[in-house]
């Protein structure tokens, strides 16, 4: 694939993930819906041909570190990975702590500050699939995790020097 074919590429992957976090607190969307989601979303039409692919399902297989389709058939769903659901809740978690005055905040009031952010619940639906042992299945997912607390330790650390 050319360079300037690649670019396109990536470009789409950013706008179907925009588009799926736009789809309420799920982020899901029925394949069959896509084409019609993404000209509503974008004003434009979304052309196959442009990305080098005949087929919508194609093109939406080319990035799978974005989004996965579950099922089969007229029943297919796409949504986010579970990789970048955890970078969503990452990022949602730095941005209640930055609305906090010291930057910090007890576990027990993550929920209460997230309905006050996003005026609505936080359910662990929200951000993908979680089996009781998800730790142990994706190695990955901790790291994202080890990431969010270094954030977060990072966020108090610099409060402390100031």
């Amino acid at each position: 694939m050319c360079a300037e074919v690649q670019q396109r590429l990536q470009q789409f992957s950013r706008e179907v993930l925009d588009l799926l976090k736009n789809q309420g607190s799920h982020c899901r969307l029925p394949v069959s819906k896509f084409v019609s989601a993404y000209h509503q979303y974008f004003s434009r039409q979304c052309r196959v041909a442009d990305y080098g692919f005949s087929k919508i399902i194609d093109l939406l297989s080319a990035i799978p570190k974005s989004i996965q389709i579950l099922g089969d058939g007229n029943k297919r769903i796409m949504t986010i990975t579970h990789r970048c659901q955890m970078k969503r809740f990452t990022n949602d978690i730095i941005r209640i702590l930055k609305n906090k005055p010291q930057r910090s905040m007890s576990i027990s009031e993550i929920p209460i500050e997230y309905g006050k952010l996003f005026d609505f619940q936080i359910r662990k639906q929200n951000y993908g699939n979680f089996s009781k042992n998800w730790h142990i299945k994706n190695r990955s997912t901790l790291l994202i995790l080890a990431c969010v607390i270094w954030k977060i330790l990072s966020m108090k650390l610099k409060i402390i020097k100031n």
